[in-house]
């Protein structure tokens, strides 16, 4: 059988302006999405995706989009994420969704992970600096600065990236105990993981518990492990703990 008719228009775009669905701290109060995410900004999307996961179960004064470090016009992170004990420093990076960026090798694909990977590990490292120089942490968006209170609360940076590859288990695991090492906290997911963590554990503590779980399980392994085979494993060990009397893993609520 050949199929020689698009079954939806591939030029389509969606302009999404409902009520509620677009609020949160730098919001333009409406979102733009389409089947082809050309190269000229192909992030923009993505972190409305991640902004969107996010508001599963955050309120959204509790998220931040592209946010500028204050007197500046330089980018602190892409999502800042902030919960009862944690502030989530969140970079992003995407490839185009075009005919031609799908139809890459794997060794181009992988060229350009590691690329990505490269790019947010460095953008995530100054973003940590820059929250260690106050309390609050000066930041500014289009219509507001804003002071973001550390308030004791833990700070996490989080680099996601479009695919991971094996290969680059060594850099990732040594990027995580490099900041082990110095106090912090870095987790490193691909966004199918990253939607995979939202989608199973959507409440704010339990969310960053199973994230610290997580870059322990990597340091332990000392290699990459992919997020769906550390959920399926944590959810092995949840139902042995129960069918043993034991009760839940212990996770935070």
């Amino acid at each position: 059988m050949s199929l020689t008719e698009e079954l939806w228009p591939s030029d389509l775009s969606i302009l999404d302006v409902r009520d509620g669905e677009n609020e949160y701290v730098g919001s333009d109060g409406y979102a733009i999405t389409m089947l082809t995410r050309d190269a000229q900004r192909p992030g923009y999307y993505q972190e409305r995706d991640i902004v969107a996961g996010l508001k599963r179960f955050l309120e959204p004064d509790q998220i931040i989009l592209n946010p500028l470090k204050r007197g500046t016009e330089k980018e602190f992170v892409d999502v800042v994420a902030g919960t009862g004990n944690a502030l989530l420093l969140i970079q992003a990076k995407d490839s185009p969704n075009t005919a031609q960026s799908l139809g890459r090798s794997i060794e181009r694909k992988q060229r350009v992970s590691e690329s990505q990977l490269k790019d947010a590990l460095k953008q995530v490292k100054g973003a940590l600096r820059y929250a260690a120089d106050s309390d609050p942490i000066l930041l500014t968006t289009r219509r507001r600065d804003i002071d973001l209170h550390v308030a004791g609360r833990k700070v996490i940076g989080v680099a996601i990236i479009k695919e991971i590859f094996p290969v680059q288990a060594s850099t990732i695991v040594a990027a995580l105990r490099t900041y082990a090492a110095q106090g912090q906290t870095l987790a490193v997911l691909d966004y199918p993981g990253f939607c995979a963590f939202i989608h199973h554990f959507p409440e704010e503590g339990r969310f960053v518990a199973e994230l610290e779980e997580y870059v322990r399980a990597l340091m332990a392994a000392d290699n990459w492990i992919t997020p769906h085979a550390f959920l399926i494993g944590r959810f092995l060990d949840e139902r042995a703990l129960h069918e043993d009397g034991v009760g839940d893993s212990g996770a935070t609520q």
